[in-house]
């Protein structure tokens, strides 16, 4: 059976047996062998999924759960040539073998991590200020459960959900879930110290669970999270690809949620397992006290930053003061997911994108020793109280290397561009597609302060409608003279809405600007 971690070790430098990846392409080749005889069925976009489900049912396929939220498809109990077959069909997209999740953890040494991530260098300070304690946000902890009764949650656990029936509910019977819970809003613990924690329960007591528990619990997230909440969410986590865990993670975020996935503990590149891989998710990688990647840590160019994850002491499930230490990418994850929280409490409207643009440009870089090749060597550093605001950067097309990235941000700032709001949400400039006069017409009106102006009622301009998107700017342009178009031989007078501006152009706009601006 093709087994995955919950990403903590026993010891530093223990590896976990490498998993078959599963095909994700159908019609490709047969699903991996499978023993339990679990797999994972992806439909095609659009399908009914109750008449996909009883399809299957009529072809003597158990069908264990369907899934319409996340992701269409459904868990199945099924032969080796039922599932081989399915591959076949024009109606499934993808077949997996529905990976087992597992879990180990240790006892080690003292906290240090939440001292590491408001300071850019080593020595340790001895102390930790977040700018605020990320009230107002929920993070859902996709794990074995939390317990609720640990005095560092101060009641800030919700009832949240479960995928077993064991009597137990949300409740950890673990400590996984519970040490997750407290890096990343436990009182003593906690990077945010006053986040709501929604336990997703996905894993059973012995820390095993199967994808399809874990996309169960990514539906329930996308059918039942209050639109507008700022929300992060945390899957210490990881295995093979799964084409179904993935795009159930991209789902989440497609509705606002922020996710912060485990790189893995395999010693290996991040991008040949899941959820690590799913490109919008951030990927955290496991750094120790000494600022060196972990022995155990994956890498590659699919990790996003380090946090800590060596040595880490937090919460756990055994009574309402107990703590235990542990190491693991499971345990770097959380801190990120904090640090994600600290944002959104201080900006909540942020899409994941920009949460993720801002935690990575807000990294300390360079400082990790050991970082494998192509691993992007930035480690985890929120902003202290007494220091600036993390920036948020309006466009994700845009970073802070960008030469003309301040000028953009200006730009932004003033509402005079506001770029464009891509599908995912995110916001994107485009910053090489070239300016044609009607926008940068917009652009002109938004820079003198979108003074009030009553178009005519009759165009200036055969070839601009009063109609046109940017109508009002283009005749306020001509009114003040910035912008007289052209004469026609028959004498009438063209704007040319469509044509891009030249720089020299351009020069005169802004000269003719500048001089009505003094001028007023």
């Amino acid at each position: 059976m093709t087994t995955v971690l919950l990403l903590s070790t026993v010891a530093l430098g223990s590896t976990a047996t490498a998993a078959t990846a599963v095909p994700e392409t159908p019609g490709s080749s047969a699903p991996a062998m499978n023993e339990s005889g679990n797999y994972l069925v992806q439909f095609a976009p659009m399908t009914d999924v109750p008449a996909e489900a009883e399809r299957l049912k009529s072809q003597g396929i158990a069908v264990r759960r369907t899934f319409s939220s996340a992701v269409r498809g459904a868990a199945i109990k099924a032969t080796p040539a039922q599932a081989a077959a399915l591959t076949r069909s024009g109606r499934v997209t993808a077949v997996e073998v529905d990976a087992l999740v597992s879990t180990s953890e240790t006892q080690k040494p003292a906290p240090w991590g939440l001292d590491r991530i408001d300071q850019q260098t080593l020595p340790l300070s001895g102390s930790y200020g977040p700018a605020n304690s990320g009230s107002g946000v929920s993070a859902y902890v996709v794990d074995t459960g939390i317990y609720p009764s640990h005095t560092d949650f101060g009641g800030r656990v919700t009832a949240g959900w479960t995928a077993l029936a064991d009597g137990r509910g949300s409740t950890d019977c673990s400590g996984h879930g519970t040490h997750v819970a407290g890096t990343i809003g436990g009182s003593v613990h906690g990077v945010a110290k006053s986040v709501t924690l929604i336990p997703v329960r996905a894993l059973a007591c012995d820390g095993s669970g199967y994808y399809s528990d874990v996309i169960a619990g990514l539906e329930w997230i996308v059918g039942n999270h209050a639109d507008g909440t700022p929300a992060v969410v945390n899957l210490s986590i990881g295995g093979p690809a799964s084409s179904m865990l993935d795009a159930a993670v991209q789902k989440v975020m497609d509705v606002g949620i922020t996710a912060i996935v485990a790189a893995g503990n395999r010693t290996t590149d991040a991008c040949t397992g899941s959820p690590a891989r799913t490109p919008a998710a951030v990927t955290v990688a496991a750094s120790d006290s000494s600022d060196r990647q972990a022995s155990f840590s994956n890498f590659g160019a699919c990790v996003d930053l380090y946090a800590p994850g060596v040595g880490i002491s937090s919460t756990w499930h055994t009574s309402s003061t107990a703590t235990a230490a542990m190491s693991g990418t499971s345990m770097a994850t959380p801190h990120v997911a904090g640090a994600a929280a600290l944002l959104l409490a201080k900006h909540p409207h942020l899409t994941p994108a920009q949460v993720a643009d801002a935690i990575t440009s807000s990294a300390v870089t360079g400082v990790i020793a050991a970082s494998n090749l192509g691993t992007p060597n930035r480690l985890l550093h929120i902003a202290p109280a007494e220091s600036s605001p993390v920036t948020v950067r309006p466009f994700i097309d845009v970073d802070a290397n960008h030469v003309f990235a301040p000028e953009i941000e200006w730009l932004a700032s003033r509402q005079i561009s506001n770029g464009w709001t891509e599908p995912d949400g995110t916001k994107t400039y485009r910053p090489t597609l070239a300016v044609s006069r009607d926008v940068m017409a917009a652009f002109m009106y938004r820079l003198a302060g979108s003074p009030a102006y009553l178009p005519p009622a009759n165009s200036p301009f055969t070839d601009v409608a009063t109609n046109h998107v940017f109508y009002k700017e283009i005749s306020w342009l001509a009114s003040r003279h910035i912008s007289n178009g052209w004469t026609e031989p028959d004498g009438t007078k063209t704007y040319r809405p469509t044509l891009a501006v030249s720089r020299d152009v351009m020069a005169a706009f802004m000269y003719r600007y500048a001089t009505m601006a003094t001028a007023s």
